[in-house]
């Protein structure tokens, strides 16, 4: 086996692997509690989420269509979950916006921001 196809191999499982843990995460977030949604306010997007608790370092971020939205820092703009729901973003709307809730997981080794709930496309 050459080192290509092994690594074609690999990458590919590793996807199936990041797939499966998507498919996941999603359950566990739907069973959770945890809600975002979008909406719209004069031409501007809103989002609004649900939380059971919400932890001092969380925060719901919205990102461009197309953008990668499990990249916990890839987002066109975030708010604090602290500061309160519903909140009105800075961006117009516009078709394929999503909002994700990251939430602070620190039952992990590394600590890091896990997707918790993610909203269908905008308004």
């Amino acid at each position: 086996m050459t080192p290509q196809i092994l690594s074609a191999l690999l990458n590919e499982r590793k996807s199936t692997n990041q797939e499966i843990a998507a498919s996941f995460a999603a359950l566990s977030a739907r069973d959770s509690g945890y809600t975002v949604s979008l909406s719209n306010s004069n031409g501007y997007i809103v989002m609004n989420w649900t939380a059971p608790t919400v932890g001092n370092s969380d925060y719901v971020a919205l990102y461009a269509a197309g953008a990668d939205t499990t990249v916990y820092n890839g987002y066109a703009t975030y708010q604090w979950c602290s500061s309160g729901t519903p909140v009105t973003s800075n961006q117009y709307s516009n078709p394929g916006l999503i909002a994700v809730y990251w939430s602070w997981d620190t039952s992990q080794n590394p600590k890091k921001y896990v997707a918790v709930a993610q909203s269908a496309g905008s308004c």
